[in-house]
């Protein structure tokens, strides 16, 4: 369900799809830009009251909110979000991929819905093949992100127990 045809689990096997699912994010995004249209404005704009009225601490709430003010700063530019500006803005290094792996689940769960939100905007507005091709990317990697704990405790030839698939 993540793209890959194989009997076994492996790390091979998830790097492959992790690969493969990235090289199509990466190709679709260096060739579509991203315009501030209407489901974008208004996603960000919901965001933008939900981070406001949130019971966050402060720190958490400036993070988010800077965020969103660096996203919709990239948006508004003459030309829109270039691909290569939503890789950097998505990347999982950069300062929203770093909020979407904080331990706090509601900040988690903001940057989450930022990202979602770019990622939306990047497949409504992709060329039509590329539109389908993201799609099913997006499908594969939530898939991928799945299998990926149950990859890292299978047996090394890639077999995962029955007790671990019931979990």
């Amino acid at each position: 369900s993540f793209g890959e045809d194989t009997p076994a689990l492996t790390q091979a096997t998830m790097q492959r799809a992790r690969d493969r699912i990235g090289g199509v994010f990466d190709g679709v995004a260096s060739r579509t830009n991203i315009q501030p249209d209407a489901p974008l404005v208004t996603g960000l704009g919901r965001a933008y009251r939900d981070i406001q009225s949130s019971a966050l601490p402060d720190n958490a709430q400036r993070s988010l909110l800077q965020e969103l003010r660096n996203i919709y700063s990239n948006v508004a530019k003459p030309g829109g979000l270039t691909g290569e500006d939503y890789q950097t803005l998505t990347n999982f290094k950069s300062s929203l991929g770093r909020l979407q792996g904080n331990a706090d689940p509601t900040v988690k769960q903001f940057a989450r819905d930022l990202r979602g939100t770019l990622d939306d905007a990047l497949e409504r507005q992709a060329a039509p093949g590329d539109a389908e091709a993201l799609g099913r990317a997006r499908q594969q990697w939530k898939n991928y992100l799945i299998a990926a704990p149950l990859a890292e405790k299978a047996a090394a030839d890639g077999t995962v127990s029955p007790k671990l698939l019931l979990a």
